[in-house]
């Protein structure tokens, strides 16, 4: 999934139904701010092969990465913060899987558009396989592909 992909699925499946307000961004893993600003989501693709998603809300940054890491040590450096939270859980155990990126954008719909927390989104995510949200999803990148 590349970053038109995303951006794609966020203008249709996300940013419409949003009931949590922050700006969206998709960038590369050395592009991210040195301080990230509150009420910021970021997209990140750590070394141009996997997607990894950051979410700052009241000085508290909640890290999401598909393959269960806490964090890359680059971004935790980067960010230099106590107030950090991450999935840990392992939704898929290769970092070069192309599915990476549509577990950021389900973890995103959770957030954004459920007003979920981290554990609840996680719980969410893990029984995403039969839930609505992943067919919907699915739905969305199977149109993407065909346009």
């Amino acid at each position: 999934m590349n970053s038109k992909q995303i951006n794609r699925l966020l203008a249709v499946c996300i940013k419409p139904k949003t009931k949590l307000s922050c700006d969206i961004k998709i960038c590369a893993d050395h592009q991210l701010p040195e301080t990230l600003p509150d009420k910021h989501m970021f997209f990140t693709n750590v070394d141009n092969e996997h997607w990894v998603l950051l979410f700052k809300e009241n000085d508290v940054i909640e890290y999401f990465d598909s393959t269960g890491e806490r964090s890359s040590v680059a971004i935790a450096i980067r960010l230099q913060t106590t107030d950090f939270i991450s999935n840990g859980f392992v939704f898929q155990k290769d970092s070069t899987d192309l599915n990476c990126g549509l577990y950021c954008v389900m973890y995103a719909f959770c957030k954004l558009v459920k007003c979920l927390t981290m554990k609840q989104s996680v719980a969410v995510i893990r029984d995403a396989r039969s839930s609505k949200i992943f067919f919907y999803l699915c739905q969305s990148v199977s149109e993407l592909h065909a346009t």
